[in-house]
């Protein structure tokens, strides 16, 4: 499971026994005492979006409520759009355009 670590604001990314390989972890790994304790934080590489309009990209690690998220949201360009909105359309049972 990966996790980040905020040290000095730098955000580290990284699997929880390679960030902490002399600490001991139950099963289930480190816990919310742990992550407090340690400026630990969850990782996640989905966002909310609108995939007709929108699209998941890569990015640097950045803290926002409360998550280390890897990824941004950003409008698709237009010629992807339509194609993906007809997709969209005949997914929902509309008519084919």
């Amino acid at each position: 499971m990966n996790i980040a670590k905020i040290d000095n604001g730098n955000i580290t990314v990284g699997h929880y026994r390679d960030l902490f390989p002399t600490t001991s972890f139950s099963a289930d790994g480190p816990n919310a005492e742990f992550f407090a304790e340690h400026g630990c934080y969850t990782v996640t590489a989905f966002k909310s979006h609108d995939s007709a309009s929108q699209m998941l990209v890569n990015c640097e690690p950045y803290l926002e409520d409360g998550v280390v998220y890897t990824v941004r949201v950003d409008v698709r360009p237009p010629q992807v759009q339509a194609p993906i909105e007809i997709i969209v359309a005949s997914d929902n049972g509309a008519d084919t355009i």
